[in-house]
């Protein structure tokens, strides 16, 4: 559908830590952190987000905050969407256009088990759904984000009728 606004990006390190995104749209995040926090992809991932009621979401807890880093089109700055240790979504208005955003994950990395492989949305709204790979904002399957189509064949009978002579 397109839901899902925030782009998955790659990153070869961040305080010991590297993150891949997999061919689904998921991030799996794997090394050994050297300090309290490190980064989830790139340093900023440009968007263009009106503002909005929007909200954030992982699909499993954490033993640590995940955050949102924003750059306002303006180039101000906030963090506003922190999901907190053991929950799985948070919702924000914001009242100016996101134009960028950085992925942090913060308070005590050494808690987390490595690999781990989350699944993040921002999604408009006050309502976390189920997660959607990230596709641009386009519904999918697209030439930039394509998708595997099933199709199905159904054959329907027909009915012969006989004429029946006496």
């Amino acid at each position: 559908t397109g839901k899902n606004l925030l782009p998955a990006t790659s990153r070869a390190n961040s305080n010991g830590i590297t993150t891949t995104v997999n061919d689904d749209g998921s991030v799996t995040i794997s090394g050994t952190p050297t300090s309290n926090w490190f980064l989830i992809g790139a340093d900023t991932n440009s968007v263009n987000i009106p503002a909005g009621t929007y909200t954030f979401s992982i699909q499993n807890t954490l033993p640590g905050a995940i955050r949102l880093d924003l750059q306002y089109s303006d180039s101000t700055t906030g963090n506003i969407f922190t999901i907190a240790a053991g929950n799985t979504s948070r919702t924000v208005t914001t009242t100016k256009t996101i134009a960028n955003i950085t992925i942090e994950v913060t308070s005590n990395a050494s808690r987390f088990t490595f690999p781990m492989t989350l699944k993040l949305q921002l999604e408009s709204g006050s309502s976390a759904t189920s997660w959607e790979k990230y596709t641009g904002g386009i519904p999918q399957p697209n030439p930039q984000y394509p998708s595997d189509v099933h199709v199905i064949k159904i054959e329907i009978g027909r009915a012969v009728q006989q004429e029946c002579r006496d």
